[in-house]
């Protein structure tokens, strides 16, 4: 399969970035980023990696335009670890699977809602850490007793998302919702 080099310049081009400073950025060595682009050096993963970041392209599209075969493996769906209860608390759940988001990743699970309108919020869980993303938005946060809510966290509290019922209590982990559907 061979390197799709308009592709890789098309987007370089959107961007405004030329190949050589491109090859700065990385680092490589600008006459082996010339070879991967005109397809007499094999891309290497690290390469295709900077290229998927920079490009905001998910790495198995830049492996693909990079003449590199990609398997096709079957993500369409994640599965669901917890429910939703009103208090907004999450109980844990285990089995049914849902279909993924565009936005997610390998690790992305999803808690289903069936009290607010039939949502189901995806997120990536955090183990042991809060995510600054977390602060202020959406997200799933563990307290030290192991309980975990899906409030909104602002420092040293967990608020609902209608109303003032508030919980506090140290939060040991917590992840933004990334994205929410309906089911």
């Amino acid at each position: 399969m061979a390197v799709d080099s308009k592709w890789f310049r098309d987007r370089l081009a959107d961007k405004e970035v030329s190949a050589n400073a491109f090859a700065e950025l990385i680092p490589i060595h600008r006459s082996a980023l010339s070879k991967m682009l005109n397809g007499r050096q094999e891309m290497s993963p690290e390469v295709i990696g900077a290229f998927a970041t920079f490009f905001g392209e998910p790495y198995e599209t830049v492996a693909r335009h990079a003449g590199l075969p990609v398997p096709r493996v079957s993500h369409k769906s994640v599965r669901v670890v917890g429910l939703v209860e009103k208090t907004g608390r999450i109980a844990k759940h285990r089995g049914d699977l849902v279909e993924r988001p565009p936005s997610a990743n390998d690790d992305t699970v999803a808690i289903a809602m069936p009290g607010f309108f039939d949502w189901v919020a995806y997120y990536t869980p955090s183990p042991r850490r809060v995510d600054p993303d977390a602060y202020g938005r959406l997200s799933v946060c563990e307290l030290e007793s192991g309980t975990k809510y899906l409030r909104v966290l602002e420092r040293g509290k967990l608020k609902a998302l209608c109303g003032a019922d508030v919980i506090e209590g140290k939060v040991v982990s917590a992840a933004p919702v990334i994205y929410i559907k309906t089911v």
